[in-house]
């Protein structure tokens, strides 16, 4: 894969084309499985309605986002969601 031709880019080589990747920023987050963890994930501006995917027994709303640590593309569970700021900021405010 090739970089995409945004200067701006925060995560060269994972895509290509028009970047349309917002900063990444840190989340505490709860997955299908109930484990909890920070992540650090880059959303990509897409939120949709599911419908039942397999591995969310429920209907409910996803966030679309680039996981940072394998550089692909997932729908994160908003409900999911603990926690959400600038990648850095908890370090920050434990410094305070």
């Amino acid at each position: 894969m090739t970089d995409c031709d945004d200067p701006k880019c925060v995560l060269p080589g994972t895509h290509e084309g028009k970047c349309d990747y917002r900063p990444p920023v840190e989340v505490d987050y709860v997955n299908w499985k109930g484990q909890r963890r920070k992540r650090r994930i880059a959303p990509t501006g897409q939120f949709l309605r599911s419908a039942s995917p397999p591995w969310h027994p429920e209907e409910q709303w996803l966030i679309g986002a680039i996981d940072c640590e394998d550089g692909k593309h997932k729908f994160f569970a908003a409900a999911g969601l603990r926690r959400w700021g600038e990648v850095g900021a908890a370090d920050d405010e434990k410094s305070k």
